[in-house]
């Protein structure tokens, strides 16, 4: 059962689509993350801010 409910989400995101690899992160990171929580994030994790690049949702949105 959960295999089948993970599958589920994964077509979800997957139709949030994009024009390229940025419009697809930044549509799929605005479906899955509060404003609140995304506004502490960036990419490195400079200006006092939480690094995106070093959580596991980042690795998953990027892998191949």
């Amino acid at each position: 059962m959960l295999f089948k409910h993970l599958f589920f989400k994964v077509d979800v995101l997957s139709d949030i689509g994009g024009n390229d690899l940025d419009e697809v992160v930044k549509r799929t990171m605005k479906f899955l993350l509060a404003a609140n929580v995304a506004r502490e994030l960036n990419l490195s994790g400079q200006s006092g801010k939480r690094s995106f690049g070093k959580l596991l949702l980042f690795e998953i949105m990027y892998s191949k």
